[in-house]
């Protein structure tokens, strides 16, 4: 098991327990609501927090099937570059809010984690140990959507 400081061949410092050498970057975690018939103003009652943004069910000319109703409280880069720190951020509401989320999923309502962000070749998305518990407390599923398009 390596000790210390681990670094590659440039000399930057790397990540034990990692074969990448970049983390994602323009990241964005959102903490996510959806039913077919969701009125995401009942969200916002239930859980007592603003959406970052929201929309009734709807049907889109550019999509097949009918949009659900959304609701969503999103940390970007807007906030933060530092995933770590967008992540801590969700989890926060997400701890103070655990026994609404439950009510809501007990409804049948579909609330997940979204995690997005821009993933280059041999990049990676690093999450705590402690990060992991408290996801795992919550019960929440987590979605992960790597952009691996040209920026």
């Amino acid at each position: 098991m390596p000790r210390g400081k681990v670094t590659d061949i440039t000399g930057e410092t790397m990540h034990p327990f990692r074969d990448s050498e970049y983390e994602w970057v323009l990241t964005s975690v959102a903490l996510v609501v959806e039913e077919d018939s969701l009125n995401p103003e009942y969200v916002t009652e239930i859980l007592q927090v603003q959406p970052t943004s929201s929309g009734k069910p709807s049907i889109s000319p550019w999509w097949p099937e009918p949009l659900p109703g959304s609701w969503a409280w999103e940390v970007n880069e807007h906030t933060s570059r530092d995933f770590t720190t967008q992540l801590n951020q969700a989890l926060e509401i997400i701890e103070q809010k655990r026994g609404e989320l439950k009510l809501l999923t007990n409804e049948g309502i579909d609330v997940y984690l979204h995690i997005y962000g821009f993933a280059g070749n041999n990049s990676a998305v690093t999450i705590s140990g402690d990060q992991m518990r408290k996801l795992s407390l919550a019960g929440i599923p987590v979605l992960f959507s790597p952009n691996t398009n040209e920026r």
